[in-house]
């Protein structure tokens, strides 16, 4: 996450702690941090309908449970189960 935010503020990385001093830098990448963390059991539930639609879980794993029940070791020459 810090490095996150390290990334978002670019070329100012190494201005802002001599413009808004070091601790105080610090103490506002450990705030959001915090505060990202804080309303992650709020936001989480909102995520949902998204990656069920963009990860079409259910549509992956029926597909795969059926070529689980369609694959035959023998058919392949191994050992059954």
């Amino acid at each position: 996450m810090k490095r996150a935010i390290d990334e978002q503020v670019g070329l100012f990385r190494a201005l802002l702690p001599i413009v808004v001093g070091a601790e105080t830098f610090l103490a506002a990448k450990e705030q959001s941090v915090a505060l990202v963390f804080g309303e992650m059991p709020r936001m989480v539930p909102f995520t949902y309908a998204y990656t069920t639609e963009a990860m079409n879980a259910e549509q992956q794993l029926r597909e795969r449970l059926q070529a689980r029940r369609e694959y035959s070791p023998r058919e392949h020459g191994l050992r059954g189960e």
